[in-house]
């Protein structure tokens, strides 16, 4: 699977929402988060692309450029009628559940406090440009961290405490009333 298949189901779930607010800056987040998690709960990334240290956070710049025509406004329309199945359908409303609600920026100072993104961009000025790529291994890693740990957290990376309760349980039981296992899950769409 790749990112921009991801991208374009996140943009029509926000179109169908009714939700205005995604923009190319809040969509790299969702998917850092989404990639992040499926790494640190699952332990295999959830789609191949890799992402870049860029000023504002972590991008995949293939995603960025399918959707850089609106500048900062909010994406109006996916370029692609992406079908993903039904489990990686879950996965996703799963994460967006948690992560949509938020606005772009917060999102960005998230990611900017999270050692993947200042890892790779080490020595470099905060408004420097980058494309150096954040490995696997380091989102991995962190996400695995964040996963151990509790609330507290959380609540260090922004003024108000973040709701992990909400998307540990219900990301890392994968919707355990429709799937016996995360095994299960991976031979329906035959990883």
């Amino acid at each position: 699977m790749y990112a921009k298949d991801i991208a374009n189901y996140i943009v029509k779930a926000f179109q169908e929402a009714g939700d205005d607010s995604i923009t190319n800056l809040k969509l790299q987040k969702i998917l850092y988060y989404l990639q992040g998690w499926h790494l640190g709960l699952y332990g295999e990334p959830l789609f191949e692309d890799d992402f870049e240290a860029w000023r504002l956070g972590p991008v995949v710049p293939e995603v960025y450029d399918m959707f850089k025509e609106y500048g900062s406004r909010a994406i109006d329309k996916p370029t692609d009628d992406t079908d993903l199945d039904l489990p990686f359908q879950d996965y996703i409303n799963s994460v967006l559940a948690v992560y949509a609600p938020e606005q772009a920026w917060t999102l960005a100072d998230m990611t900017h406090k999270e050692l993947p993104w200042v890892n790779a961009r080490q020595g470099l000025k905060l408004n420097e440009e980058s494309n150096n790529i954040i490995p696997m291994s380091s989102i991995k890693k962190h996400f695995e961290e964040m996963a151990e740990k509790d609330e507290d957290y959380f609540s260090n990376l922004k003024n108000k405490p973040f709701q992990y309760n909400r998307i540990v349980p219900t990301v890392k039981d994968f919707h355990a009333d429709k799937y016996a296992s995360y095994d299960e899950v991976k031979n329906i769409i035959g990883w």
